[in-house]
């Protein structure tokens, strides 16, 4: 994402490289839901695989399970990040995740399993909504526009 978004603004095509990264997104979407389906569907049979014993083959399929949820944010996260970097804008992702691990990765992490005793559950769960507030940071960053001027050269 970042080589073609890069590319586009040097080319002076901001919208080749908008309509990029809306299809990346689309694709994604599309084969990281079709993944987590997968996931859900197929999380105890993928845990057996590796011959877990039965306190693991639960707890590695509720991981499994709630990993399904956090994979097209992972996707998207990488994609809109690729995107900016590309654009030139490397803080704004730094600064999404300066925001978003203490806050998600650590704060809510806290209250999942050590206030509301949730386990390994709250601990994937904290994760997935990592993920998930990440891409709406981004995301906003994204429709607001301003990775396409970044790059501007004045002719």
């Amino acid at each position: 994402m970042s080589t073609i978004v890069g590319q586009s603004l040097g080319a002076r095509l901001p919208h080749i490289a908008e309509m990029a990264v809306r299809r990346t997104l689309f694709w994604a979407s599309i084969f990281t839901l079709s993944l987590g389906l997968i996931f859900i569907i197929f999380a105890r049979y993928i845990v057996i695989i590796f011959g877990a014993t039965p306190d693991v083959l639960h707890l590695a399929g509720i991981a499994i399970q709630i990993s399904a949820l956090e994979l097209p944010f992972l996707a998207f996260v990488m994609i809109l990040s690729g995107c900016l970097r590309g654009a030139g804008d490397t803080r704004s992702p730094l600064y999404v995740m300066l925001i978003c691990i203490p806050v998600f990765r650590f704060g809510v992490l806290y209250l999942f399993v050590m206030v509301f005793g949730w386990g390994l559950g709250g601990v994937w769960l904290a994760t997935a909504l990592d993920w998930a507030a990440r891409f709406i940071g981004l995301w906003w960053i994204f429709k607001r526009g301003v990775w396409k001027r970044i790059l501007e050269i004045p002719t």
